[in-house]
């Protein structure tokens, strides 16, 4: 009998690019944090969604941490000049590539985030299927930004789901410096 082949492996190529319409007054700026998992971020915390999933299964932590696997990123604090001759525009324009395991039950969400000392508390956020994404095929869009039903402005960002033994030479790659 033949081994199992391995499942093919793939990873997500991310540029986030900017936001416009932003719904925050924060002289601190904006980041993103930027979630790969089975579950939608848009709400709480990632960790305490993990716990809550992990209360409500009978699951051994083995399959939980297998099943549970979460890839956080986090964008640099951009700081908005204010520019009466333009409208608000926060511009990012990093690039990250995350593994992903599993195409069929992968969800990106975006949470754009309000710069404080203490607590940053989300100005909107977004979630993104993996499954709807073409191998191979970039995908820039604007996406709507979120905080429970009200608009929070928008967010635009290139997804690419490419193999992980494909080389990829980005536009351009930012170092994160707020780590």
């Amino acid at each position: 009998m033949a081994p199992a082949a391995d499942p093919p492996r793939y990873k997500l190529v991310l540029r986030v690019h900017s936001a416009e319409e932003l719904q925050h007054s924060s002289s601190q700026g904006a980041y993103c944090k930027l979630y790969v998992g089975p579950t939608a971020m848009t709400d709480g915390s990632h960790k305490a969604l993990a716990k809550k999933d992990s209360n409500e299964s009978s699951t051994s932590a083995e399959e939980m941490d297998e099943n549970w696997q979460l890839e956080v990123r986090r964008t640099r604090t951009v700081h908005q000049q204010p520019n009466t001759l333009a409208p608000p525009e926060t511009i990012w324009d990093e690039v990250f590539e995350v593994p992903v395991h599993d195409l069929s039950n992968q969800i990106l969400s975006i949470r754009v985030k309000s710069q404080h000392m203490f607590f940053c508390p989300v100005i909107g956020a977004c979630a993104v299927s993996l499954v709807n994404l073409c191998l191979g095929e970039r995908l820039e869009q604007w996406f709507p930004l979120k905080k429970g039903k009200k608009s929070a402005g928008r967010i635009r960002v290139m997804l690419l789901i490419a193999p992980d033994d494909m080389p990829l030479i980005p536009r351009r790659k930012q170092v994160n410096q707020d780590q």
